[in-house]
């Protein structure tokens, strides 16, 4: 250095920029996805599916996951959408194990040929959609790995209008080569019954509408009453109508409730009720009707690159729609490009 100093700058020079090109260059990640021992799978069948349906076809589907070399056992949850976490008796989940990491060391038995023949074993089962996730980078940060991107509804266009513009957004993201596995479990088909209460009339009847809906809720829901004490356990009592007394729309004409004389008046009696279809849920993000768009980046592709992607065709939403991350992908972008700061105090201090 103190003999030819210039030239010992420039070299230092030129292995800078080289290497900051190079970093430059290097597609971004956020957290790598590690081999956790177990992978998600998620089913679900047409709106408005029995639990009993969705049991059978959950049976069924386990059934070949077993069978996928490297799975050891599965626990499985039927009437539970695994990617929502909520209640749905055409969802089922089940959570498979994989064999011990000491049994899968040397062979070709990792998480993602593990995955992909799971994904493979549930191709030919036509009776629902069947989605194989990883688990998520960090538990408790989302429900499986990849991200997640939540389309808004911010001008009240409705439901049918939100499953559209998600619908749009999945269907760009199957033309794109960053992206794999983009899905959306939300839909506007699962069956309903309309009450349209008739007001004057349940007030001529001395029926006021709130006990109307109080008796629906009982006898179609449930209701929670008390819990008693029995053997040194403690049972909760919930009320709620037998199965058979419930199995057709027009069985809910026949209910009746008590009007303010004390007489028992058929629901039938003030209401009219017609089919109807809707979403079974309605998630909310930072107050708007959202619904939930889940992927995976393709092989050969960073997390940067395929949120990037994502946020390129969320772009082309319709007017009054939005779309904002959240679990995992929201806190890379939160983070922001930290190890670039990382590489220039590296650069200057060492």
């Amino acid at each position: 250095l103190a003999v030819a100093p210039k030239r010992m700058f420039a070299v230092y020079g030129g292995l800078v920029l080289a290497t900051g090109a190079i970093f430059w260059s290097t597609p971004v990640g956020f957290i790598p996805a590690q081999d956790q021992g177990y992978a998600l799978a998620a089913i679900q069948l047409p709106a408005g599916s029995s639990i009993q349906e969705t049991d059978r076809v959950l049976k069924k589907a386990v059934k070949k996951l077993l069978e996928v070399p490297g799975t050891e056992a599965a626990v499985m949850f039927s009437g539970f959408d695994g990617a929502s976490q909520t209640q749905a008796s055409n969802g089922a989940a089940a959570y498979i194990t994989f064999k011990p990491f000491a049994e899968r060391a040397g062979t070709d038995m990792t998480e993602a040929n593990i995955v992909a023949g799971m994904r493979g074993a549930l191709a030919d089962i036509n009776e629902a959609l069947t989605f194989v996730l990883p688990p998520p980078a960090i538990q408790g940060i989302g429900n499986g790995g990849g991200y997640r991107m939540m389309v808004q509804d911010r001008s009240g266009a409705g439901f049918a209008a939100l499953e559209q513009a998600a619908g749009g957004v999945i269907a760009e993201a199957h033309k794109s080569k960053e992206l794999a596995n983009v899905y959306t479990l939300f839909n506007t088909a699962t069956p309903r019954v309309y009450a349209d209460i008739d007001r004057a009339k349940a007030d001529m009847l001395g029926v006021p509408a709130s006990r109307v809906f109080e008796a629906m809720q009982v006898y179609l829901g449930s209701s929670y009453v008390n819990d008693f004490n029995l053997l040194g356990r403690t049972f909760r009592v919930t009320a709620q109508a037998d199965a058979h007394y419930r199995d057709d729309p027009s069985d809910i004409a026949q209910l009746q409730t008590r009007s303010n004389s004390g007489g028992m008046v058929p629901i039938g009696a003030v209401a009219t009720f017609e089919d109807r279809t809707g979403p079974y849920r309605v998630t909310r993000f930072n107050l708007f009707p959202a619904v939930e768009v889940d992927g995976d980046t393709a092989p050969g592709y960073s997390t940067g690159q395929s949120l990037a992607r994502m946020e390129g065709i969320a772009k082309d939403l319709p007017q009054g729609f939005a779309a904002e991350w959240t679990d995992l992908a929201f806190q890379q972008k939160a983070a922001g490009n930290v190890a670039a700061l990382v590489f220039l105090l590296s650069v200057v201090f060492v």
